[in-house]
């Protein structure tokens, strides 16, 4: 009789503590939802004509690190962030900057002047790896706009230094 008094004592604590368990601690677990209801309006600002030719789009990857010591130079205000960039350039023609010349009786157009090929457009996505920020020393949000501020200008530099100005100009020729 003893073992049978045990035996459901145990059975009764384990029900109990189930139901208090899922009383008091199981909302907590619950899962969360990945899109939270916001409340946003976007607005169409303005539309404007272009006539853009994109001869050539170049991928780009890049490991930026960046390091703030700061002020007193002790560990406790030190922080790093590694950010990983993948970016597409495009390059080419602006169609509205280039002069041409409309012959309708011969069925001619000529190009009179054939403007550089410029940047077009800069898409970028940036994913922070790892942030440690010093005891006193933390990111501010204007810290993390100006880390992706300069990663932008280093890709406009970087496309412009290299092979994608060639080969857009190159490619823009044989299109037109």
């Amino acid at each position: 009789m003893r073992l049978f008094d045990s035996l459901l004592f145990l059975i009764a604590g384990v029900v109990i503590g189930g139901l208090l368990y899922a009383f008091f601690l199981g909302g907590s677990f619950k899962k969360s939802n990945p899109m939270p209801d916001i409340k946003q309006q976007i607005l169409l600002e303005r539309i404007q004509k272009v006539a853009k030719l994109i001869t050539v789009e170049g991928e780009f990857a890049n490991v930026h690190q960046y390091k703030d010591v700061g002020s007193w130079g002790i560990s406790l205000t030190t922080k790093k962030a590694i950010v990983r960039v993948k970016a597409k350039v495009s390059v080419g023609y602006d169609m509205q900057k280039i002069n041409w010349e409309v012959d309708s009786i011969n069925k001619i157009i000529r190009i009179r002047d054939m403007p550089d090929p410029e940047i077009l457009s800069i898409d970028h996505d940036v994913e922070y790896y790892d942030i440690q920020e010093g005891m006193f020393n933390s990111f501010s949000e204007d810290e993390l706009t100006s880390i992706n501020t300069v990663i932008k200008k280093r890709l406009r530099t970087e496309a412009e230094k290299g092979p994608l100005m060639a080969k857009a100009r190159e490619e823009g020729l044989e299109s037109l």
